[in-house]
Parts: C-alpha cells; sequence; structure tokens
C-alpha cells in the first residue's frame, strides 16, 4: 500500500508541474503590416519599424491558443521626438459564430513611448482570459503619433507573454 501511495504522490506533483507553461510571442518589424493605404514605411539597419509617410498605424495578427491568459505585453523602440509618442495596443476582436451582429473592439493594453528622447522600454501587466480562437482575434496595433506620423519614432519588438494550462492545451481530442 505504501508503495501505490508513493506513485500517486509523484503523479500529483507532476502534474501539478507542468499545470501552466509561460509562453512568449515576440514580433518585429516584418510581422507587421499597415492598416491604411497611404502609409509607407522603412526597416532600419537595426531591424526596427520607422513610419516614413501617411497616418502610421500597423497591426500584427496573435496567434493565441484557446483558453490561454494573457499576461504581459512589452515594446523596445526608440523615439527621439519630443512633440509625439508611439503607442502599441493589445487589441481583441470578437464576433458571435452564425450571427448578423457587429464585432466588438476591445483594447486590452496599451503601452508606448514617453517622449524623452533614446531608447525605451514599457511594460503593462495584464490578466486577461484569450477567449475562444474561433469567435475572437487578437492583435497588436502600432500607432506612430498624429498623421503624418513621425520618422523619429521607432519599434524595435513588441512582446506578449501568456500561460496556457498545458492539459487542456489541445483541447479533448
Amino acid at each position: 500500500m505504501k508503495t501505490f501511495g508513493l506513485y500517486v504522490l509523484c503523479g500529483f506533483f507532476l502534474v501539478a508541474g507542468v499545470r501552466s507553461k509561460a509562453t512568449e510571442l515576440t514580433l518585429d518589424s516584418r510581422d507587421f503590416v499597415p492598416t491604411d493605404t497611404p502609409s509607407q514605411w522603412a526597416e532600419s539597419s537595426g531591424g526596427s519599424l520607422i513610419c516614413t509617410g501617411g497616418v502610421g498605424v500597423f497591426a500584427a495578427q496573435l496567434d493565441l491558443p484557446a483558453n490561454s491568459t494573457l499576461t504581459q505585453i512589452a515594446v523596445w523602440g526608440g523615439d527621439s521626438s519630443t512633440s509625439r509618442d508611439s503607442s502599441v495596443f493589445l487589441r481583441r476582436v470578437c464576433q458571435a459564430e452564425f450571427l448578423a451582429t457587429s464585432p466588438t473592439f476591445s483594447n486590452l493594453a496599451q503601452v508606448g513611448s514617453s517622449g524623452s528622447a533614446g531608447a525605451y522600454f514599457d511594460s503593462a501587466v495584464l490578466n486577461e482570459q484569450a477567449f475562444s480562437t474561433n469567435t475572437c482575434t487578437y492583435s497588436v496595433v502600432l500607432s506612430f503619433g498624429d498623421s503624418p506620423c513621425s520618422t523619429n519614432l521607432s519599434v524595435a519588438k513588441v512582446r506578449v507573454r501568456y500561460t496556457n494550462d498545458a492539459i487542456f492545451a489541445h483541447g479533448f481530442e
């Protein structure tokens, strides 16, 4: 009987130890596309995204597993503008399946530059459950100040961290 109890105890600790797996998605300049036609962009020699004209709004879709929990968004970039700031939004868009309803847009977090010259880093901690990926999409939206965008702002990378329940990571199939 002591052997059985030892196996049950070891099995419990193994399951408890892998219950939640922290993962991250890192986006760089090649992952973003302009959300409007007149936006123009360039990639710096260091790989940063720089808006060179137009409105300056870019987006990248996130491929999140269903039922994960979003825990952090962070951005690295450059800001040499004293009058404009870059903003990065973590956005969720949901629409009910098979119904003619309007989608709902939610900004879950916002990070960005502060206006002081030089390289910047900003992050936001969150605890947001990612709903079913069948009805909701998640994206990161960059805004390079007011229109026309400022060439003094750049984004090097954006990181989104999330946890996923390892037991149900692949559903019940």
